[in-house]
């Protein structure tokens, strides 16, 4: 790879993408062009399913999570904002008097997007896209679709901008004003939680524990659909029969 600085030419054969980190680094010629022409032979995504840990740097007493239009609050204490099937989806965990922030967002295949674990974020490298803008950031699937976007706001908040994750089939989907899952079987918005040990739980509960807002998830289909919808069908002609007498 030429720089530009030396040759100020865009073709194609001698461009590539750097990231913040490793741009910096050029830049700073603590990498060789020979290393990044090695790497941009062969990508580093083409090799790993999932980049290397990133550290978060979260601390203090209070810590909040921002998922549409709530917020989930919690002062000394673990705390899930959003659980599946009694599987926590985000949350952070209180430990040596700091927060630690952990995440499991997934697609619809369950496949990883965005993991943390006590403050180290992991996320695929398979999306169409990843964007990292200042604390923001960004995958995408396709062209202009977002999937999920996270905004990191040290030391003590996280926001789920917008986009979707799923977890055993429920699909949660999340914007500037609701959290809406499963294509709106259940809408929550401008709600504010604090210090409860679970925010929003869907399906089974965490174990021991209790939520503000527990969803059964008894929309779910245990079957096909038109076995469901028969279901349907002949509780309501049982229904009238019945009113009918």
């Amino acid at each position: 790879m030429i720089p530009y600085a030396v040759d100020p030419a865009h073709k194609e054969e001698n461009l590539t993408l750097l990231c913040d980190k490793h741009h910096k680094k050029v830049t700073n010629r603590l990498l060789t062009d020979a290393t990044v022409s090695a790497h941009n032979a062969d990508p580093y995504n083409q090799h790993r399913d999932v980049t290397n840990p990133d550290p978060l740097d979260f601390s203090g007493a209070v810590a909040t999570i921002s998922m549409g239009s709530c917020e989930f609050i919690a002062e000394r204490r673990d705390f899930v904002a959003f659980s599946v099937d009694a599987q926590p989806i985000i949350g952070f965990h209180y430990v040596d008097d700091r927060y630690m922030l952990c995440a499991d967002l997934r697609d619809e295949q369950n496949v990883p997007l965005i993991t943390i674990v006590d403050n180290e974020l992991t996320h695929t490298t398979k999306a169409f896209d990843v964007e990292r803008i200042a604390n923001r950031l960004i995958l995408r699937d396709r062209p202009r679709r977002v999937s999920i976007e996270l905004e990191f706001d040290a030391p003590s908040r996280v926001t789920v901008t917008r986009g979707q994750f799923w977890m055993n089939g429920v699909r949660v989907w999340i914007d500037d004003r609701a959290i809406r899952i499963d294509d709106e079987a259940a809408i929550i918005d401008f709600n504010r939680f604090r210090n409860i040990p679970v925010g929003v739980s869907v399906g089974r509960q965490i174990p021991g524990t209790v939520s503000a807002i527990a969803l059964d998830g008894g929309w779910r289909p245990q079957g096909s659909m038109d076995a469901v919808m028969d279901a349907v069908m002949d509780a309501l002609r049982d229904f009238n029969s019945r009113h009918r007498q």
